[in-house]
């Protein structure tokens, strides 16, 4: 017999915790609350096992691909990032993911390049209001590669990133966001694609066979 193929992705969640509401960090958790949310981690990855267990008896080809973040609980404990960084990990990806956001508005009305940010600023998206929305990212995308950045429609900041990487970034960021308004005052951004021969970006998730 044979089998299809499957094509799966398994986004891990977290349990509410009370530690979240009482305070910004995890500081305070129980033994309870930390067990519960380590059962629920384990149960993604078990989850993700089983069906991967489940294609190789069958013979069948398969992909499981598990997404998980901690971004949005992250736990604040200043003792622990001594020496790395004043601030809690909370308060830096804030600053951080704060100069990219305001970076992009800077550069968005500077040159009239219709920018839409989105999300907070531990979890960023850049996106175009433009009927070409996807070209331009593209287009963005592929200047960037040329300069030396490895950049799309969204940032996750984390301890990795220092305020020098943000200004080298605006400052390749800069003449690609100049061509950008070129582009979209000349209406030719599918030109400049197809002239690099790199094609439109695909949106959101779809099968490609």
């Amino acid at each position: 017999m044979t089998w299809g193929g499957l094509a799966l992705t398994i986004l891990m969640g977290s349990v509410a915790c009370s530690a979240v509401s009482r305070a910004d960090d995890w500081s305070t958790v129980t033994a309870e609350e930390f067990s519960r949310q380590l059962g629920n981690a384990t149960g993604y990855f078990v989850l993700s096992r089983l069906l991967r267990d489940h294609a190789v008896e069958r013979g069948a080809s398969a992909s499981v691909i598990l997404l998980g973040s901690m971004y949005g609980v992250v736990g604040s404990y200043p003792d622990a990032y001594e020496d790395i960084c004043a601030a809690s990990p909370v308060a830096y990806t804030s600053h951080i993911g704060g100069l990219m956001r305001d970076g992009w508005k800077v550069l968005g009305q500077r040159y009239a390049v219709p920018v839409k940010i989105s999300g907070h600023a531990a979890l960023l998206g850049l996106s175009f209001e433009h009927e070409q929305a996807a070209a331009l990212g593209t287009l963005l995308t592929a200047r960037m590669l040329d300069r030396g950045f490895l950049t799309g429609s969204g940032f996750y900041p984390s301890y990795a990133h220092k305020e020098h990487h943000v200004t080298q970034y605006f400052a390749a960021l800069e003449p690609t966001f100049t061509e950008l308004a070129d582009a979209i005052r000349e209406g030719d951004v599918l030109q400049r694609l197809q002239s690099i021969g790199v094609p439109v970006r695909h949106t959101g998730f779809a099968r490609l066979t």
